[in-house]
């Protein structure tokens, strides 16, 4: 979805399915002590897990990789990211087979139609674009990320469900996302 104005701000709200399923690996990965169960709860049979302190490096890579191309043609191309995760070639093609049976049976699309009240990020974003024809892509996904990588760059961020709880309960976006525009825009 798209927003736009005279002020030739674009906002655009998608969904990832390479950012989302860095976030289906990494709650895969992430250890049971670390509170409530996260989806997928049942571990992918392959998946390393020793490789979780790995997953700054591969949410890095995605990220540049998704911004490079615009447009977001997982898995390919993204593959290499992702094999050293998994003993075997086969175990990486059943996760992501794994991870599309939700994606294409409707998480992908829940996700953009979740976010409720689109409007108040986008007047938000407004107040602080200083530039003309400003571009801010805004990429959503289901889980928070734990990564200790920046989801925020130049004309680009990732939220998640989590952060946008209070958008969707009380109409009012966060500090947390207020920083997050105002650092993508500046």
């Amino acid at each position: 979805m798209r927003i736009t104005n005279s002020s030739s701000l674009i906002v655009s709200f998608d969904t990832s399915a390479a950012l989302n399923f860095m976030v289906y690996l990494q709650n895969a990965l992430l250890p049971v002590s670390q509170g409530r169960p996260k989806f997928p709860r049942l571990k992918p049979i392959g998946l390393l897990d020793e490789k979780f302190k790995q997953l700054t490096y591969a949410w890095e890579e995605t990220l540049s990789f998704l911004q490079i191309k615009e447009m977001d043609t997982f898995p390919y191309g993204y593959e290499k990211f992702y094999r050293e995760f998994f003993d075997s070639e086969e175990a990486l093609k059943e996760c992501f087979l794994t991870f599309y049976s939700w994606w294409e049976s409707g998480g992908g699309c829940y996700l953009v139609s979740s976010v409720g009240n689109k409007s108040v990020i986008y007047d938000y974003a407004v107040g602080q674009s200083g530039e003309a024809d400003t571009k801010l892509q805004v990429q959503i996904v289901y889980d928070e990320v734990l990564s200790t990588c920046s989801v925020v760059r130049q004309g680009f961020m990732v939220l998640s469900i989590p952060e946008l709880e209070t958008l969707h309960h009380t109409g009012e976006i966060t500090d947390e996302i207020k920083g997050k525009i105002r650092k993508a825009l500046s």
